[in-house]
């Protein structure tokens, strides 16, 4: 098992950040109550990053694809199937965080409910409101009202940007296609698009 989500942490991870995920590798991964979470060894960049700009912080697209493989994983031995209606479900678990409904695929629901309990442990302020999470050009757009502090801001944009390397269908690694609709999508599933 360690194998697997170690090669799949990897692929989400190199996905998002391109050449941003330079030198990063697997610690180790960690039995815990709320699934295996991926521990990185993330050294110090000599230089300043280039590339994507407005890319996230490199920990902290780590940190969101350690907690979306630790959802993803738990109390299984292979990756689990994201719930039917992902979007009642989501709204339902976090209803201090999705203040509406969701418009996205069901491929995104363990990356959102990492967000999701991300936010949280940083507490979410009086005021605030979702407003809408929706796909946009094949990846994440989540638009809030409100109290927002700069965390909580951090974790949205994170999320947003991890939603590239994520399949909005089944949530394995993927990455956007084009051709007709721009979509995020694994290969599995780019090629019953493409027949």
């Amino acid at each position: 098992m360690n194998t697997a989500i170690h090669a799949e942490a990897m692929g989400y991870l190199t996905q998002a950040l391109g050449e941003g995920a330079a030198g990063i590798t697997v610690a180790a991964i960690d039995t815990t109550g709320a699934g295996p979470r991926v521990r990185w060894d993330i050294p110090r960049l000599s230089r300043p990053r280039t590339g994507h700009a407005g890319a996230p912080d490199r920990a902290h697209v780590a940190e969101l694809v350690s907690r979306m493989m630790a959802l993803r994983w738990q109390g299984s031995q292979q990756p689990r199937e994201v719930p039917a209606e992902s979007y009642l479900q989501l709204h339902a678990d976090y209803p201090a965080v999705f203040t509406e409904t969701l418009e996205t695929g069901s491929g995104w629901h363990w990356l959102l409910a990492a967000a999701a309990e991300s936010i949280l442990e940083g507490g979410v302020p009086e005021g605030h409101r979702t407003c809408q999470v929706k796909e946009k050009f094949g990846t994440l757009r989540w638009y809030v009202r409100g109290s927002t502090p700069q965390s909580m801001l951090e974790t949205i944009a994170t999320a947003e940007w991890v939603s590239g390397a994520v399949c909005e269908v089944c949530g394995a690694p993927g990455s956007i296609r084009t051709g007709g609709w721009i979509r995020t999508l694994c290969d599995a599933h780019a090629d019953r698009k493409r027949r």
